[in-house]
């Protein structure tokens, strides 16, 4: 699903086609910065931080989630990633839609989301977000 969602987010920002990318990260495992119920303690979320994409054309073109010019790329991607956990894990859409269901950006309001993406793929079974970990 990430190639599809980083294809469609290149399409909505008019860079063209993906031919590969590559995502630089602040990290997947959590530390002890994390709580044992976050999706980084069971490897199921990553912090993106840049995408770094070549396009067909030969051309490296570079998306940096603190660069506010790339809003319209991580809001489609991140609306792209929320409609594949909705489809593919049965996760219901939190409230703000598919742009925050499975990922947690800027609108964070403690800050710790302002240069990077959390993405993961939650616990769902039977349309619910199930045990004891975070939803997101």
């Amino acid at each position: 699903n990430m190639y599809n969602c980083v294809q469609r987010a290149s399409d909505k920002a008019s860079l063209g086609t993906v031919q590969s990318f590559h995502i630089t990260h602040n990290g997947i495992t959590g530390d002890r910065n994390h709580s044992p119920r976050s999706l980084h303690a069971e490897r199921r979320a990553i912090d993106l931080q840049i995408l770094t994409m070549t396009m067909a054309s030969g051309e490296t073109v570079t998306q940096t989630y603190s660069d506010q010019g790339n809003d319209a790329f991580f809001t489609e991607l991140r609306t792209c990633w929320g409609q594949a956990v909705h489809q593919w894990n049965g996760c219901p859409v939190l409230r703000g839609g598919y742009a925050r269901t499975g990922s947690i950006g800027a609108e964070d309001p403690n800050g710790r989301h302002n240069h990077h993406i959390h993405m993961s793929v939650p616990y769902c079974v039977s349309g619910k977000y199930a045990g004891a970990y975070y939803t997101k």
